[in-house]
């Protein structure tokens, strides 16, 4: 059976040595910091997306980040679905307040809310279910690629002593790099999502 997109981030996450909490709590004020940055820098690439290739990677990054942060709270995927939101609440809004909120339906409903988005984006758009599962798989295999071999880490450690090395999870020969706030770094092997061939097959 095939995986699901919160099973793809999930796996992703245990990969690169993520917390995956098994029961819901509100993950640490490092983990929110570092949540609310990839939330808000695809937020940003979306609104100054130029391209329909470049604002389909960023609602798919965004749906990617999201689902992360759904797994870092340790919410359990049938507790996950999108929800409508008050028209002049905005993302920028919603992930402000996740940033903030104390309190785990609160969380909960905050995440559910940024789904909706995606989907109310993607119907926008016009992507079809398929271009969307599609893309996502996509962006997952290039999310993969982000390891590092042990001897390519070393050498960028010897240029930026600002970067920390962790073995992967069940990826032997390979490291993660990250820096100082947690945010994997990409290798020069790092493979970037392919979506052109994706939008042009649903024309």
């Amino acid at each position: 059976m095939s995986q699901t997109q919160y099973q793809k981030v999930r796996e992703f996450m245990q990969a690169f040595r993520q917390e995956c909490p098994t029961e819901t709590a509100l993950p640490s004020e490092k983990i929110r910091e570092m949540r609310f940055r990839l939330i808000d820098e695809e937020r940003e690439e979306w609104d100054t997306a130029k391209t329909e290739v470049d604002k389909l990677d960023a609602v798919l990054d965004l749906s990617y980040v999201i689902l992360g942060a759904a797994i870092d709270i340790g919410i359990p995927e049938d507790q996950l679905e999108p929800r409508s939101r008050p028209s002049d609440y905005g993302l920028a809004d919603i992930n402000f307040d996740l940033r903030h909120a104390t309190v785990i339906p609160f969380a909960r409903s905050l995440i559910n809310m940024m789904l909706k988005w995606v989907e109310e984006e993607a119907e926008y758009q016009g992507w079809s279910q398929w271009t969307m599962e599609a893309g996502f798989n996509e962006v997952h295999r290039s999310n993969m690629s982000k390891m590092w071999t042990k001897s390519q880490a070393l050498t960028r450690l010897h240029l930026d002593g600002g970067i920390f090395i962790k073995p992967g999870y069940g990826q032997e020969g390979m490291v993660v790099v990250v820096n100082a706030s947690g945010k994997i770094i990409k290798p020069p092997s790092y493979s970037h999502a392919n979506l052109g061939p994706i939008l042009e097959g649903t024309k």
